[in-house]
């Protein structure tokens, strides 16, 4: 599957992605809104993106739980790089 090379970016300390230890920067591919889970008394999605290296580059594929907050807000306009719940 290809996505736009205009896809969202975020850089996550370890405390706001589960389970890791350290930053992560992660291009997001899918945010599966539709199923959150609450912990520690906030909301958390099932995240699927690339990680991307300290020298920019590709790395592998990651599938993590993010905090909601850290997220951003899904864009209506957008061909679902990163759909709401379902299938992506």
């Amino acid at each position: 599957m290809t996505f736009p090379p205009d896809q969202e970016t975020v850089t996550l300390r370890d405390d706001d992605y589960r389970y890791g230890a350290g930053p992560l920067t992660l291009r997001l591919e899918h945010v599966d809104r539709g199923r959150p889970l609450r912990i520690d008394g906030d909301d958390w999605y099932v995240v699927i993106g690339v990680e991307i290296g300290w020298d920019g580059d590709d790395r592998d594929r990651r599938e993590v739980l993010v905090r909601a907050g850290r997220l951003p807000p899904p864009d209506p306009l957008r061909s679902s790089p990163y759909p709401v719940g379902g299938q992506g």
